[in-house]
């Protein structure tokens, strides 16, 4: 026989033991002991079916609050530092591929490359690039400007 089959003939069992039960509860017109533990038992099982709905529903309510208001929380602050950090990593990078880290970095640097730091140090102060005009030169007998 299989598993079914024995867990099949256990509730036939317990039915027919339920039911003969009843019909001498009913004879006697009296409860039995057995009808008192079930009682005790399902006081109990009633109670422990409470504590848990209740503790269910207060965890509902804050599994809400968290999603609903800690979680975005959360994601903003990581988007916020991962942007942070993307902008450092960003300037390290641009600043080393100009050469600005190594030539504040080399102490022994020469001449012109310094003057192009202090230049561009003026333009940047400044706001705008070194006006220069641009004339061109303009075919003999041309007199317009």
């Amino acid at each position: 026989m299989t598993a079914t089959a024995y867990v099949f003939y256990i509730s036939l069992l317990g039915m027919l033991g339920m039911l003969s039960i009843k019909m001498f509860e009913l004879k006697r017109r009296r409860r039995s002991l057995v009808y008192h533990i079930f009682v005790r038992f399902d006081k109990a099982t009633h109670g422990m079916l409470a504590r848990i709905f209740g503790t269910l529903r207060t965890k509902k309510g804050e599994l809400e609050i968290f999603l609903k208001e800690d979680l975005r929380r959360l994601i903003y602050q990581a988007i916020v530092s991962s942007i942070a950090h993307a902008r450092e990593a960003y300037d390290r990078i641009r600043a080393s591929s100009r050469g600005v880290v190594k030539l504040r970095e080399n102490p022994k640097v020469s001449a012109f490359l310094k003057d192009i730091e202090i230049a561009k140090k003026e333009i940047s102060l400044r706001g705008s690039g070194p006006e220069i005009e641009d004339k061109k030169e303009l075919p003999a007998g041309d007199e317009r400007q």
